[in-house]
């Protein structure tokens, strides 16, 4: 229903990227040996403020099986401005919190144009084609 609501609001918003779910995405380059160091570190420092944040909906931490040295962090926003409302210097004050497993990132940041999840009930089998 919330993702409904959401494209509904997209749609009739004066700026399109005003009321939409986006998708912030960063990808680090950690080794894979420090990677499970790395992510823990990550988990506590910024994970956890990122669940406190008005408008965050999830991230998931995504490693390229044909690119095993990044790391690449999928982070879900109900809107752009909710993601831009975090203050720059909380922000500086994390990266600085991660001391040695800092790392620089690159970022793309995506629309989402359409979200189809699969919800299994009791008794309900997915679609055979």
């Amino acid at each position: 229903m919330l993702g409904r609501h959401l494209r509904v609001q997209a749609q009739i918003g004066p700026d399109r990227y005003a009321a939409h779910v986006i998708i912030e995405f960063l990808t680090f380059n950690v080794d894979s040996t420090d990677q499970p160091e790395w992510l823990a570190v990550d988990e506590r420092i910024w994970t956890r403020y990122l669940q406190l944040q008005p408008g965050f909906v999830r991230k998931q931490m995504w490693v390229a099986r044909d690119r095993p040295h990044e790391v690449n962090a999928m982070i879900q926003w109900v809107d752009e401005k909710s993601w831009k409302a975090l203050s720059g210097a909380e922000l500086t004050a994390l990266d600085a919190e991660m001391g040695p497993w800092w790392r620089a990132s690159s970022l793309r940041v995506f629309d989402v144009a359409s979200d189809i999840t699969l919800v299994r009930s009791k008794g309900l089998e997915p679609p055979t084609f």
